[in-house]
C-alpha cells in the first residue's frame, strides 16, 4: 500500500473555514472527544464557565466508582489526558492552571485502586499531568509551592509521586530535605518514602553529599547499586 501523505497543520489552514466547520460539525456526534473539545473552545471567550466545565469533569472523575477493566484503561486514561489538554491549552492563567492539575492529581489513587492499569495508560496521563503542573510552578510563590508539594507528595497506597523537577526552587527544596532529615533521623521504623524525597530534593539541588547522606539512613545499610547512584549524583 502506498504511504498515506502526511497533513500537516499548514494544511488544515489552507481548508476553507465553512468546509472546515461542516467536517467538525458533521463528526460531533459520533465523537465524544471532538465535541467536549468543541464545546470547551465555545467557551474559551468565558473564563468562568470554561474553569466551571473543567472542574465538573475533574469531579466526574473524583466521584466515579466503576471498576475500570483492562480493556477501558486506555479510554479512560485519555479521559485524563483530554483534561490535561484542556487545561494546558485553553487556561491562560498559570497560577488558575496549577490549581486545576492539582486537584486532578489529587484524584490518582482512587482511581488506581478501581483500575487495572496492566498496560500503564493511565499512569502515563497523570504523569503527563504532573510535569504540567511542574511547568505552572513560575507562577507560584515558594510558600505556595512548598504548600502544595506536601499536600501532594503521597499518592495513598502508591508511593511517592513525582513532583520533583528542576523548576522547583532551590529554596523549597532546601526546605523539604530540612524538614525530612529531621525526620529520618529521629523516626525508628522504615522510612524508604522519605529517604526517596530527599534524595529527589538532593538530586535537584545537585549535591550528591545530601544524597549520600539520605541514603545511609536506609534500613539494610548501603548496597552496590547505592555507590552506583552516588557516581551518577557527582557525574551531573
Amino acid at each position: 500500500m502506498p504511504k498515506k501523505q502526511q497533513i500537516t497543520l499548514e494544511n488544515i489552514k489552507s481548508i476553507s473555514h465553512d468546509d472546515l466547520a461542516e467536517l467538525v460539525y458533521g463528526q460531533m456526534d459520533d465523537q465524544n472527544t471532538l465535541y467536549d473539545k468543541v464545546e470547551k473552545l465555545l467557551l474559551r471567550g468565558d473564563p468562568k464557565a470554561l474553569l466551571k466545565s473543567i472542574k465538573k469533569d475533574i469531579a466526574s472523575i473524583r466521584r466515579g466508582r466503576k471498576f475500570i477493566g483492562y480493556h477501558e484503561a486506555f479510554e479512560f486514561a485519555q479521559q485524563v489526558g483530554n483534561i490535561v489538554d484542556d487545561i494546558v491549552l485553553m487556561i491562560d492563567d498559570c497560577k488558575v492552571a496549577s490549581g486545576l492539575l492539582k486537584e486532578l492529581i489529587l484524584t490518582d489513587s482512587k482511581v488506581y485502586l478501581r483500575s487495572d492499569d496492566s498496560s500503564g495508560f493511565i499512569q502515563q496521563s497523570y504523569a503527563r499531568a504532573e510535569d504540567a503542573w511542574a511547568e505552572c510552578l513560575h507562577a507560584l510563590s515558594d510558600d505556595e509551592i512548598y504548600t502544595d508539594i506536601l499536600e501532594m507528595l503521597v499518592c495513598e497506597g502508591f508511593g511517592i509521586r513525582a513532583l520533583f523537577s528542576e523548576y522547583v526552587p532551590k529554596r523549597v527544596l532546601e526546605k523539604i530535605y530540612a524538614e525530612f532529615i529531621e525526620k529520618v533521623t529521629h523516626k525508628g521504623e522504615d522510612t524508604f518514602d522519605e529517604i526517596q524525597v530527599l534524595q529527589n530534593c538532593a538530586h535537584y539541588l545537585k549535591q550528591p553529599e545530601l544524597y549520600i547522606k539520605a541514603t545511609e539512613y536506609q534500613s539494610g545499610g548501603l548496597h552496590e547499586h547505592d555507590y552506583l547512584n552516588f557516581a551518577k549524583e557527582y557525574a551531573m
